[in-house]
């Protein structure tokens, strides 16, 4: 993959903002093997949509993902949270 661009937005009609831009990677990876990669945002984001673009690239190239899991360590703070309210 290359020249991948993720956006993060609150409504689907803002995904393409430009704040709305979660993390850019310029060229391929370094390496260029074929592996998992683990993107992480440049700046703490909230949202419920996220798109995942190859920007600058042949129209010919397809984008083809296997796996998408977004996560969030706000996710990981709510969940511990409410656990330990549970308890008590």
């Amino acid at each position: 993959m290359q020249n991948i661009k993720i956006t993060v937005a609150t409504t689907e009609s803002a995904i393409d903002d430009d704040d709305s831009v979660c993390v850019y990677r310029d060229g391929a990876p370094a390496d260029g093997e074929n592996r998992p990669e683990i993107f992480t945002c440049t700046s703490s984001m909230i949202g419920r949509y996220v798109k995942v673009s190859m920007v600058d690239v042949d129209p010919a190239q397809l984008l083809c993902l296997a796996e998408l899991e977004p996560m969030s360590s706000m996710w990981a703070v709510l969940t511990k949270t409410r656990a330990k309210s549970r308890v008590n």
